[in-house]
């Protein structure tokens, strides 16, 4: 006895059916398929292993079926019906949303969307109110150009077909942000250069600008020149000499559209030496920046937090591990470490967490025997005159023995080989 099946299947797919499953001959006998009747919406054949491959027309999607005939060994036949479900399987194009600095920027439409597992065959879009675009026609990205000066939001609307021609459409909103130049302080210095320039990287905190051309443009404080690095758009600042006090600059920055905007640069805290002269500069309790300038200077930053920028000259710097920037620029110049009594891997933890310095004490190998780089400190000494290191690389211990060897540690610090890391200077 036959007894009628049901399938389902997605549209544009076909299916083998193994009607033969349910069907019973009452003595046990084999049943074998003896006719099959053609499906309105589609087409059903026989397999040799008596499955029945069904495949709807092609965008047909709603119910079909065909009836097949089974025979047993003895002749008798019995008629069941196949009823068949074809589910539709539109692509679906989720909206999407992205963000422009005014700059064009490339949107994967597609990669919210569903449906397209056979891939998109054509993707369609068309212009915003306030942008053109255009379609990547390999990765089928839509590239949104804003128009001109244009700040706020637009939308555009794009179709995308799969390969059976069905489609869907959906929106994407875009907003373009307006270029914004933020304020900067002396928290936002980046570095120094040899020259007694302190460097601020005022676009870092400025929006509307990323990955386009800029031109960057700044004017002089009442008290300091400016300068601007066309690679990097930097900003340095050397002050007058001999000032102290506050100053500030402003600056503007130009996006690829020209739009533009300006903001300030306070310099607060400026302690700045002579040109020729010898100085001798202390810093107050607040966070102070020491310019030496020219001349044999002694610049002790004194509390709060630091930048020591020697100069020209052969310069004495005083500075603890509350400052952040240290530079000993051009000259034979002496580092004093204002530090509390303790041991030396406790000294040197303190040295190692100052952002930035640069330091030339060459050991007896060409080795750096302390810290950083090459901008001209030629001798260590300890504030108390513990230890001292000369411009040879020896070093002299507070009872006039030499000879001390350089044994280097990690992260470009050297200590004593023969002073035992926690020892206590008094």
């Amino acid at each position: 006895q036959a007894k009628n099946d049901a399938a389902e299947l997605n549209e544009h797919t076909s299916i083998d059916i193994d009607v033969l499953s349910n069907d019973i001959d009452p003595e046990g006998g084999p049943l074998t398929i003896t006719d099959l009747s053609d499906p309105a919406n589609g087409s059903a054949t026989l397999n040799p292993d008596d499955s029945i491959h069904y495949e709807p027309d092609a965008h047909y999607v709603g119910n079909d079926s065909f009836t097949y005939t089974v025979n047993d060994e003895d002749g008798a036949s019995s008629t069941a019906t196949v009823n068949i479900l074809i589910v539709p399987t539109m692509p679906d194009a989720v909206a999407d949303s992205a963000y422009s600095n005014g700059a064009p920027v490339t949107i994967d439409i597609l990669a919210n969307d569903t449906g397209l597992e056979d891939g998109p065959l054509i993707v369609v879009a068309g212009d915003g109110a306030n942008g053109t675009v255009t379609i990547d026609p390999i990765t089928h990205h839509a590239i949104y150009t804003p128009s001109p000066h244009f700040v706020g939001v637009d939308t555009f609307y794009y179709k995308v077909f799969d390969s059976h021609f069905d489609y869907s459409a959906t929106s994407v909103t875009v907003t373009v942000a307006a270029l914004v130049a933020n304020d900067d302080d002396p928290s936002d210095i980046a570095g120094f250069s040899g020259d007694s320039t302190v460097i601020f990287n005022v676009l870092d905190n400025d929006t509307g600008i990323d990955d386009q051309p800029l031109v960057l443009v700044a004017a002089d404080g009442d008290n300091g020149v400016t300068s601007i690095d066309p690679n990097d758009l930097t900003i340095g600042y050397r002050p007058s000499a001999d000032f102290s006090g506050d100053d500030s600059f402003l600056y503007k920055v130009f996006d690829a559209d020209y739009d533009h905007d300006s903001a300030k640069v306070d310099v607060n805290g400026v302690l700045s030496g002579s040109e020729t002269d010898d100085a001798d500069l202390t810093g107050s309790a607040g966070n102070d920046i020491l310019f030496g300038l020219g001349g044999n200077d002694t610049l002790d930053g004194g509390e709060g937090t630091d930048a020591v920028l020697g100069g020209a000259g052969d310069d004495v710097l005083i500075f603890d591990a509350n400052d952040s920037f240290l530079d000993g620029g051009s000259g034979v110049d002496t580092l004093s470490l204002n530090w509390d009594d303790g041991s030396l891997d406790e000294l040197l933890t303190k040295i190692d967490n100052i952002e930035q310095a640069e330091l030339n004490t060459a050991g007896a190998n060409g080795e750096q025997s302390y810290l950083l780089s090459d901008t001209g400190i030629s001798s260590l000494s300890l504030s108390d005159g513990v230890i001292s290191i000369d411009n040879s690389g020896n070093a002299t211990n507070s009872d006039g023995i030499t000879g001390l060897n350089f044994a280097q540690l990690s992260g470009g610090v050297s200590v004593f080989a023969d002073v035992p890391i926690d020892a206590v200077f008094v």
